[in-house]
């Protein structure tokens, strides 16, 4: 059976014992650590300061991509829920939307005595209505819609486009 040699430079437990500072030199000089074998099985690797340092930050590195991307995944998840939730040329109860919307981390749009009166104000009088999320900072529901003229207590929202405001 053929031994193997390996691509990356190595050293021994023994060398290392008499002569750290060279196994380090090494690893400078070769860009990359030096894998320290004891009784032939790897044992560790060694590396400098800076070679470690440099590791460090790109794994800080990557894993703050790997969280922004699943930041903004879960943020086309929650658009994606809104949409579905909330379908364009439909009727819906103010209340109806309000919860739905609760639910997905949107501040509820209800008066302090839970009543509806200031979203239909405000939908009479902009054409829309707008929620905050309190769980995505800066994100923002503009609901563009009109009054159901058919709807007996003026309760009942058609909506017409959905936007989201303040999405990085």
């Amino acid at each position: 059976m053929e031994l193997k040699k390996l691509e990356v430079p190595t050293s021994s437990i023994t060398e290392v014992k008499r002569s750290p500072m060279e196994v380090f030199e090494q690893a400078r000089k070769e860009g990359t650590g030096v894998y320290i074998f004891n009784r032939e099985k790897v044992a560790g690797v060694m590396v400098t300061k800076d070679q470690y340092e440099k590791l460090v930050e790109e794994l800080e590195a990557l894993k703050a991509e790997k969280t922004t991307i699943s930041k903004q995944q879960l943020l086309e998840k929650l658009q994606e829920a809104v949409k579905d939730s909330l379908v364009k040329e439909t009727k819906i109860g103010f209340e109806n939307m309000d919860n739905i919307l609760v639910g997905y981390g949107f501040v509820s749009r209800r008066d302090v005595d839970q009543s509806l009166t200031e979203m239909i104000q405000e939908l009479s009088e902009t054409g829309k209505i707008i929620y905050r999320s309190w769980k995505w900072p800066n994100l923002t529901l503009e609901i563009v819609g009109e009054l159901d003229p058919e709807a007996q207590q003026i309760e009942k929202i058609i909506i017409k486009k959905l936007y989201f405001l303040g999405v990085e």
